[in-house]
């Protein structure tokens, strides 16, 4: 499978060709984390995890539902422990697509809101159930001085996609990213079901809303 790559880009857009993606982990908290992934084809998913690699008994399925048909995967798991190292085992339909392990991050509570929201179209309808994955760069050498980690959501069904940027990690998830709002850079990727890549990078002070990004 390829890989999915964060790029950094200019201001601006660009579209680029996709097919398949590796397991992506994002939205890792004290007590929950995200497994996204792109098949080759479509059918449902699963995320087998467990505190081993011999006791993967738990169970997560897409956030849309267990029976959502799909080339792309959405798993958001929840009720973890901090500090765990968890094993996972995704499964697209009868195939075993990939394993590996995380490690939930220390407990924090984050306050206030910065809710970052934009509009994804394919030329003039919606872009539904797209997957947005985004993150922050310092831009103007105030806060933390480098990358967030990865964050991500599922466009809505008018194509909308929200997320608040206070809830925001430092890579190592020791800290909340501290941003500005204005002057520091929000990095998006939107993946398509169709094997678009839309990326884009805006300013923290224009992402409420973002400009609308066009797959075509």
């Amino acid at each position: 499978m390829k890989k999915l790559i964060l790029g950094l880009l200019v201001l601006g857009m660009a579209t680029i060709s996709h097919a398949e993606m590796d397991v992506c982990l994002s939205n890792i908290t004290d007590s929950g984390a995200t497994l996204s992934w792109i098949s080759d084809g479509t059918g449902t998913c699963k995320v087998n995890y467990g505190v081993s690699a011999g006791s993967m008994t738990m169970t997560g399925y897409d956030i849309r539902g267990s029976k959502t048909v799909s080339r792309i995967h959405f798993v958001a798991i929840t009720d973890l422990n901090p500090l765990t190292t968890y094993y996972y085992q995704s499964i697209q339909g009868n195939k075993q697509d990939g394993c590996g392990t995380f490690t939930t991050n220390h407990s924090l509570v984050p306050s206030g809101s910065y809710l970052a929201y934009g509009r994804v179209l394919d030329g003039y309808k919606p872009a539904v159930n797209c997957m947005v994955s985004l993150w922050l760069e310092d831009g103007d050498g105030n806060g933390n001085q480098s990358k967030s980690n990865v964050a991500s959501c599922l466009t809505d069904e008018n194509g909308y996609w929200f997320y608040d940027l206070i809830n925001l990690r430092t890579q190592d998830g020791k800290g909340l990213f501290e941003f500005s709002k204005q002057g520091d850079l929000l990095y998006l990727d939107v993946h398509a079901e169709e094997g678009i890549v839309v990326k884009t990078r805006i300013d923290t002070g224009a992402c409420m809303p973002a400009r609308d990004m066009y797959l075509k």
